[in-house]
């Protein structure tokens, strides 16, 4: 499952630069190329978002959502010889959110009730009882 869009990267970044980040040759950017950048993006935030929650997230919290494009973007910058500071800023900054919510110093918010695991709860469950007090008390 996607957390975001082709859409969400083209309103952060300029025509000619997606073009650029992505596309060989030609005047449009490569749909292929973004579409991988953001499986990449989803497979990372699953990946840490997994040990506390059920992946994938579902409705996709707007945080969870920032976060995929500033892996995306990093991702497609990743591809050329040239990162921006703030892009490697941003990706740093997403992987310590990330790393925050799989340690549970952070929170989805809303969506944490809904997709939380239940990791965090002891459950025990053992065959019915063959003997009791009551049984055993004449030996």
């Amino acid at each position: 499952m996607a957390y975001c869009e082709m859409a969400d990267l083209e309103s952060l970044l300029p025509t000619g630069e997606l073009v650029e980040l992505t596309s060989e040759s030609g005047d449009l950017p490569d749909e292929a190329v973004v579409a991988e950048a953001i499986a990449q993006a989803g497979a990372v935030i699953d990946s840490y978002c997994g040990t506390r929650y059920v992946v994938p997230l579902s409705p996709v919290p707007d945080l969870v959502k920032a976060l995929c494009i500033d892996l995306a973007i990093y991702q497609l910058y990743s591809r050329r010889d040239q990162m921006p500071e703030v892009r490697r800023r941003k990706y740093e900054a997403a992987l310590k959110i990330l790393t925050d919510l799989s340690k549970g110093l952070a929170t989805l918010g809303e969506a944490e009730a809904a997709s939380a695991q239940s990791a965090d709860v002891a459950e025990i469950s053992s065959a019915t009882k063959i003997f009791s007090r009551e049984q055993m008390s004449g030996w």
